[in-house]
Parts: C-alpha cells; sequence; structure tokens
C-alpha cells in the first residue's frame, strides 16, 4: 500500500510530517510495546503487539537519532 492508500484507508489515519516529529519513545515494558509521539504541536501514545525489534528498527531506520528505547 502506498502512504496515500493507508490514509484514505480510514477516516482516523493521519500524517504526520517528519519536521514536526520531536521523539519517539518505544518502551518495551509490558506485553505490547508502547509508542509515544511527541510533536511539536501533539502528543500521540499507541500500542502494538509487533515485535519490539522490528518496530524500533522501522522506526531507528526512518527517525534515526529522534528515537528512544526505554
Amino acid at each position: 500500500m502506498s502512504p496515500q492508500e493507508i490514509l484514505d484507508a480510514d477516516k482516523d489515519n493521519f500524517d504526520v510530517s517528519y519536521d514536526s516529529v520531536v521523539r519517539v519513545e518505544l518502551d518495551d515494558s509490558s506485553n505490547l510495546v508502547g509508542v509515544t509521539l511527541l510533536t511539536k504541536d501533539d502528543k500521540y501514545e499507541f500500542l502494538t503487539s509487533r515485535d519490539f525489534v522490528a518496530v524500533s528498527k522501522l522506526l531507528q531506520d526512518t527517525l534515526g537519532d529522534k528515537v528512544e528505547l526505554k
């Protein structure tokens, strides 16, 4: 799927520009991986059952030093 197709797939999907990302925190302290996304304007919190290593690699490959592992 293209990024636009993902955005169009659900009315609750939204985009976040790279420039607006301040920090992403990943927390592996439970059965789920917690993702906290801090932007210049908002704070978003998500949970995923995906593998912590896979999530952290995906985000670090894209966002580099903006990702903090906890």
